[in-house]
Parts: structure tokens; C-alpha cells; sequence
């Protein structure tokens, strides 16, 4: 059960909430992980899907790729 009381995301949604690009390293991450490992390797990618999320943040990226702001800032938050 997740922080707001409703059901764990399944793995392909973990999967598919990501960013395009880090798709293929969860994925992998997720598949290669062991029975003692995986609960700590799935809530680490669905924080970071979570995170991927993010209201405005595909809008700050682009601006920060065109002179912006520092991208780091915003992955960082």
C-alpha cells in the first residue's frame, strides 16, 4: 500500500511512469534484482518515477538546455 492508502503500482507501471530514457535501467534493475533485494530497488525506482512526474519539470529541463538554470538543480529537488 502506498503513502496515500492505495494500492502499490505494478512493476510495468514503475516501469512505464520513468523518464523514456531511464526505462531500460529499471527495467534491468528491476529484473536482475533478487527476492532480498527487490522491495528496496522497487521503491527506489517508483520514488524516482514519482519524482519524473513532477509538475513543470520537462519545461525547466528545456529551459535549463537553453541557458536557463542548471538542470542539476532541478533533478536534485
Amino acid at each position: 500500500m502506498d503513502a496515500a492508502g492505495g494500492p502499490e503500482p505494478t512493476v510495468a507501471e514503475v516501469i512505464a511512469m520513468q523518464d523514456p530514457g531511464d526505462r531500460d535501467a529499471c527495467r534491468a534493475d528491476l529484473d536482475a534484482a533478487t527476492p532480498a533485494t527487490f522491495p528496496r530497488i522497487y521503491r527506489r525506482w517508483w520514488a524516482y518515477g514519482l519524482l519524473a512526474q513532477r509538475d513543470g519539470r520537462v519545461e525547466r529541463y528545456v529551459q535549463a538546455h537553453r541557458g536557463g538554470g542548471d538542470w542539476r538543480e532541478i533533478s536534485a529537488a
